[in-house]
């Protein structure tokens, strides 16, 4: 985020009709939109990814390393990382957005598997930013190179607070869930 740029707004005097008003009070904590929305900063996490699953594609190219078949091996387990993440955040989107609201199981399980989700995610953005880093060595860390933009960034974004905390709630639920009906694992 070093990029990055913060400004200071005064908002004194500034009058809000209910007409500019997106939902009613409350509307925000919703769930399962709030928690469960967490599918979106996900899906953010597993773009950092890709960008830089691409950038390590292409420095690696522009070396002439990418035929190698330790460097392959590294590229293919990053896309595979990449590519399911997205496929997880892409059914958790689905689950969320269509979730009633008004059945309280249903939202419950699905922001619960949006938690699982993140949680996913996190980790394999953390193995593609290991394997970006094995494959490219120090030019990964050059501030000089986009790459270590990326990986800077996505390293940042990826920290989120209480993520254990998140985790258990997710896996009490959902584990309660299945017991109600009588499934195992």
């Amino acid at each position: 985020m070093r990029a990055t740029r913060s400004g200071v707004h005064d908002l004194t005097g500034i009058k809000v009709a209910a007409a500019d008003l997106i939902g009613p009070p409350g509307a925000l904590s919703t769930e399962p939109w709030f928690e469960g929305g967490i599918w979106r900063y996900a899906a953010a996490h597993v773009g950092g990814a890709e960008a830089l699953v691409q950038a390590t594609l292409d420095l690696l190219a522009a070396s002439g390393r990418a035929g190698d078949p330790h460097q392959a091996a590294r590229l293919g387990r990053a896309l595979a990382l990449t590519d399911s993440a997205r496929r997880m955040v892409d059914a958790c989107a689905v689950l969320v957005e269509t979730a009633d609201p008004s059945d309280h199981a249903a939202t419950d399980r699905a922001v619960s598997h949006a938690l699982l989700t993140r949680a996913l995610v996190e980790d394999a953005c953390v193995e593609v930013l290991a394997l970006a880093e094995r494959a490219l060595g120090m030019i990964a860390h050059d501030a000089a190179a986009p790459v270590d933009r990326i990986r800077r960034d996505l390293s940042l974004y990826l920290r989120q607070a209480a993520p254990d905390g998140k985790l258990m709630r997710a896996v009490a639920t959902l584990v309660d869930a299945r017991a109600e009906v009588g499934e195992t694992w």
